[in-house]
């Protein structure tokens, strides 16, 4: 499998580019090939906001992932044990106490992570608004 090469920045950014609303029925095919195209800058460009908001708050970061991964971990190695967990409430009643309070003391850090998480995924969104209703050489689509 070939890796995408970066494109240029000016071009990802939209400089000097021309701008128009596509008809309903191009909006599909056209965010689809620019995602496409620009695939390698927008793999980059997360890992960038992933790295600087991680740089910010290092330790609610962490909090953050250890948070949702131990849990989930947890409940994954219960579930290919062999015991049956729910005829054992002695097992199944701590863990999910203890989830619950994990989930409240460090709901800062969790919140902060899930944000780390969505901000490259919502400016990946707005770049591919952004792009896609530059003026492109597609023929117009039918009435």
């Amino acid at each position: 499998m070939r890796s995408v090469p970066l494109r240029s920045f000016n071009d990802f950014l939209g400089f000097g580019a021309r701008f128009s609303i596509p008809r309903e029925c191009k909006w599909n095919g056209r965010m689809v090939s620019n995602l496409i195209y620009y695939q390698s800058n927008y793999f980059l460009l997360s890992l960038v906001i992933i790295m600087l908001l991680s740089a910010l708050n290092p330790i609610s970061v962490l909090t953050g992932l250890l948070v949702i991964c131990l849990p989930l971990m947890i409940l994954l190695f219960l579930d290919t044990q062999t015991l049956n967990t729910i005829n054992q409430p002695k097992i199944l009643v701590p863990v999910c106490i203890v989830i619950a309070m994990l989930l409240i003391r460090f709901i800062s850090g969790i919140i902060f992570f899930s944000c780390v998480l969505l901000v490259p995924v919502l400016s990946k969104f707005q770049c591919e608004i952004t792009i896609v209703i530059k003026i492109s050489s597609m023929p117009s689509c039918p009435l």
